[in-house]
């Protein structure tokens, strides 16, 4: 299944709504991620999407340890968000082939979905620890979940330490919270 633009675009809004109106003290939150409050997530999501707007342009890639935030975390965010789409709808780059640091050659297509997941699952982290909703957009997590699945199992077996393992979900739970689950995040009953 192909991932279109639009849905990065629309992957992008999730952590988006909980990124608006952060407070200072909101950066200094836990997040499910271990180790990581709410500033060091965002940063590595503004990260994620500085990088690949960088690797799709063939640009110079920034030092993963620069601050990406600055003084206005919802700005970072937001301007990385419009490079990085700019960078997926520049004609052809879906097909290309390009290096990740993680993951080897990927094509654009790759990337884009890569992309995909990471907004959604960090959105639904920052949603979790900032005690937002976490079942924004559940079509859109029930599309990623059927192609996350053969990803994420791919990712456990290669002994990759980036990533957790998969977690039950509960009963019932939402596609955001299963998504959730699949990539190691202990998610509340």
């Amino acid at each position: 299944m192909d991932v279109t633009v639009e849905t990065l675009e629309r992957s992008a809004r999730i952590p988006s709504e909980s990124i608006r109106g952060l407070s200072s003290e909101d950066l200094s939150r836990p997040t499910p991620c271990a180790d990581w409050d709410v500033r060091a997530l965002l940063s590595h999501l503004v990260m994620g999407n500085v990088m690949s707007a960088a690797r799709l342009s063939h640009g110079e890639l920034p030092d993963p340890n620069s601050d990406f935030l600055g003084d206005d975390p919802s700005a970072a965010y937001e301007a990385s968000v419009r490079d990085m789409v700019t960078a997926f709808r520049r004609e052809g780059v879906l097909d290309e082939t390009f290096q990740h640091r993680f993951l080897g050659n990927r094509t654009g297509q790759e990337l884009l979905r890569i992309r995909v997941m990471d907004s959604i699952a960090h959105g639904w982290d920052l949603a979790a620890a900032l005690d937002h909703p976490r079942d924004r957009e559940p079509e859109l997590y029930q599309q990623v979940l059927e192609y996350a699945r053969p990803m994420v199992a791919s990712l456990g077996s290669s002994g990759n330490e980036h990533f957790a393992a998969p977690q039950e979900a509960p009963d019932g739970a939402s596609p955001a919270d299963q998504y959730a689950a699949l990539l190691g995040r202990r998610v509340p009953t």
